[in-house]
């Protein structure tokens, strides 16, 4: 039975929150990797795995938040190129065609949802800490909620996308417990800002 091939995760840019729970635990916006340095490590990451009979290397290049690097376009093209597949392809074949995501690029660039589409994705993934204060607190970003609350209307706009949350996080902060039981027993409320 042959090798599957190994996964090579390269962080190109970074993430615009800062998020507490994080593993990463780096704050790298701003940050940029370029295709140079991508190949370099590519190149050094393939030689081991060739000596070791592993097969061609399976590239990704967001390890923090997708899309981020302003130059997103020329990294995915890379990212393909260098796993020797389209990642277009790769995704419709999956049954599950999901993004996790802060929604930073949706929330700046009102086509970019339409081109998720395009590119087949059909879920957006959302993690929602609390309410306003409560989750840009948590992410370390003012802004953070407003982003992910535009995401899911430009999603919804562009291509009637499901946007569901993919954690909601109560137990690590007990006023988000608070927040979203509060939300959850009155949902015609609305938060004040």
């Amino acid at each position: 039975m042959p090798a599957s091939p190994s996964s090579l995760g390269i962080d190109v840019a970074g993430c615009p929150n800062a998020c507490r729970h994080c593993f990463l635990d780096v704050r790298q916006a701003g940050t940029e990797r370029g295709a140079d340095f991508v190949r370099m490590v590519y190149d050094r990451f393939s030689d081991h795995a060739r000596r070791h009979g592993q097969p061609a290397l399976h590239v990704a290049l967001y390890m923090h938040e997708p899309f981020f690097h302003t130059r997103w376009r020329e990294m995915l093209e890379l990212e393909d190129n260098l796993s020797g597949r389209s990642g277009r392809e790769e995704l419709r074949k999956r049954r599950w065609r999901g993004l996790a995501t802060v929604g930073w690029r949706i929330a700046r660039e009102a086509g970019f949802a339409r081109w998720l589409k395009d590119y087949g994705y059909d879920i957006l993934q959302l993690t929602f800490f609390g309410l306003r204060d409560t989750h840009d607190w948590f992410a370390c970003r003012r802004g953070a909620f407003d982003d992910l609350i535009m995401t899911v209307h430009r999603a919804q706009a562009s291509w009637r996308a499901r946007a569901v949350p993919r954690r909601i996080n109560p137990w690590l902060v007990p006023k988000a417990a608070r927040e979203i039981t509060n939300v959850c027993a009155d949902p015609g409320r609305r938060e004040s800002r």
